[in-house]
């Protein structure tokens, strides 16, 4: 969910319990009451009022520009029971998330992505990325 135009939180709706965890990777960002706020349109359907609160123990990001990697990261990780771990996530992981949410990406709008590496030595097939960018096959690397 989107908190005011420029900040990406993971939710947990638990409808059977009438709760929605929020997965916020950086809290300070979001004082209590705007966090209200932007929880009204989701805690309310219909007649039914769901309670929220905020998940602790789990990364708080201190750089600022990671909370969607994050949200993203997080929502895969409770669907898949690993709240705990949620703990344990470092800068140098959130950095990994970006780049196979970005290499996802490519694969699904254009097809096999492969890495190019020094292994390599040379980028094979055309969809090849290097560092992010489509290279050319026959392009040796630098």
């Amino acid at each position: 969910m989107n908190w005011g135009g420029d900040h990406w939180v993971g939710l947990c709706i638990k409808l059977t319990e009438g709760h929605v965890m929020v997965f916020d990777s950086y809290v300070p960002h979001t004082e209590i009451e705007v966090a209200e706020g932007h929880m009204c349109s989701v805690v309310k359907e219909g007649l039914r009022i769901y309670s929220w609160s905020r998940a602790e123990g789990i990364y708080h990001n201190k750089r600022g520009g990671d909370c969607g990697p994050c949200a993203a990261k997080f929502i895969e990780m409770h669907a898949a029971g690993l709240t705990e771990e949620m703990s344990q996530i470092t800068d140098k992981d959130v950095d990994r998330f970006r780049e196979q949410y970005a290499m996802d990406c490519y694969e699904e709008f254009m097809g096999d992505a492969k890495i190019c590496t020094p292994e390599l030595k040379r980028c094979t097939p055309t969809t090849c990325v290097d560092f992010g960018r489509p290279c050319n096959p026959r392009t040796p690397l630098l």
